[in-house]
């Protein structure tokens, strides 16, 4: 199993991939509508996380809420991994 400092690194990457950024500095609460992320961009975030760790996003998951920043892609890429609801 990762550990969540493994998993916020991976989820870094995607991001730094998806919003043309290079090592950004991701605050936690940071809403990530303000680093440029709009919906075909998302689109490219939800490949890429279901790729990078071999998960599935169930249509319901696929709210903006549930990826606004990088702490919610953390918590529900950590509920994906464990099988949490």
């Amino acid at each position: 199993m990762m550990t969540k400092s493994e998993i916020k690194s991976l989820i870094e990457g995607i991001l730094d991939g998806v919003l043309e950024q290079n090592n950004q500095q991701y605050d936690l609460d940071q809403e990530l509508g303000q680093l440029g992320l709009d919906s075909m961009k998302s689109v490219a975030l939800v490949i890429d996380l279901e790729e990078q760790f071999d998960i599935i996003f169930e249509d319901e998951e696929l709210l903006v809420e549930n990826f606004s920043s990088l702490q919610k892609i953390i918590e529900i890429v950590e509920c994906k991994l464990t099988g949490a609801k």
